[in-house]
């Protein structure tokens, strides 16, 4: 065997041994752990809520909160059961994310231009 067949194989070996199954059921490529993503997304939600200013009205959160239990309680298997912590930044970005361990971030900005709430609860519902 030359080395580019020894290379070759190594390779296609490490890439099946990283596949994985998403909570949607279709095959992805996972380099990292469930365990280290959830890690990494404390780590990432904790720096933002120390860095971004956050929208402390509780009417605004609510009404993130409710949007954002109602698209949780309806994911795949664990994913339901987790703790999952939403936070409003108190920023004009038109933007929200979500974070591996159960973390979502919304942006004020999004909240302004969503005009129903199904529009926001889109939004949300891609990023998760």
């Amino acid at each position: 065997m030359n080395w580019k067949t020894t290379t070759l194989s190594a390779c296609t070996l490490v890439l099946l041994a990283s596949c994985a199954e998403s909570p949607t059921g279709r095959s992805q490529l996972q380099l990292y752990s469930n365990s280290e993503l959830n890690k990494m997304g404390a780590a990432s939600y904790k720096e933002m809520r120390e860095e971004e200013k956050i929208n402390e009205d509780a009417e605004v959160n609510a009404y993130v909160r409710c949007i954002s239990d109602a698209l949780i309680e309806n994911l795949p298997g664990d994913y339901s059961q987790m703790d999952w912590q939403v936070t409003v930044f108190a920023e004009p970005t038109v933007n929200a994310f979500a974070l591996p361990g159960g973390y979502i971030g919304v942006y004020d900005g999004l909240i302004e231009v969503a005009e129903k709430q199904h529009q926001l609860a889109a939004v949300i519902g891609h990023e998760i």
